[in-house]
């Protein structure tokens, strides 16, 4: 049995750990699609980011993906409220850090409304995965933490990704001259 199907079934029963949060959020499948979104509405809108005319309705579809994946990647932060609480005195620095992964998961999902005004919360969202998750990779290469923390870098690194692949595109007509703003 796979391990979405595994958790699924402790879900079910009531029997959900923090582990298979992490499992959950870091399946192949999730990952693999969102890569795939962002990767085939990122290659149709190529040519859009110059020229701000969508090709065959990519700018819609891009949009689209990018709710998606604000709705699911702040969906996953804001699962984290549970071991925010259970770690609350076992782990204190871990349940601080959980706070801001379920602020910036409450955040995201109120940015699904309009994504474009959120551009620098989507942009932060990105490169602080991408820091995490260096900063989570190393040390897990280095045995301070446990190579289960792999999975989780993995799904930080997929995040930023897509977030970066998908982010609002700004139109030329939209941008003001450094000059005009004077």
């Amino acid at each position: 049995m796979r391990d979405a199907d595994q958790i699924g079934d402790r879900v079910i029963w009531g029997r959900i750990t923090f582990l298979d949060l992490a499992l959950l959020a870091s399946c192949a499948e999730v990952q693999c699609g969102l890569l795939m979104i962002a990767l085939g509405l990122h290659l149709g809108t190529l040519n859009a980011r110059e020229t701000g005319k969508p090709i065959g309705g990519a700018l819609m579809n891009r949009e689209r993906g990018l709710k998606i994946t604000l709705g699911v990647v702040g969906a996953v932060f804001l699962l984290l409220a549970y071991p925010m609480v259970v770690f609350f005195r076992a782990d204190p620095s871990l349940s601080m850090m959980f706070s801001l992964y379920v602020t910036l998961g409450v955040l995201l999902l109120l940015a699904i409304r309009s994504p474009s005004d959120h551009s620098s919360l989507i942009a932060f969202t990105a490169w602080s995965s991408f820091a995490h998750a260096v900063v989570m990779g190393l040390q897990a290469l280095l045995n301070i933490v446990a190579r289960i923390e792999l999975a989780g870098v993995a799904f930080l690194l997929v995040v930023g990704v897509v977030l970066i692949a998908l982010a609002p595109v700004k139109r030329i007509a939209d941008r003001k001259s450094p000059a005009l703003s004077r």
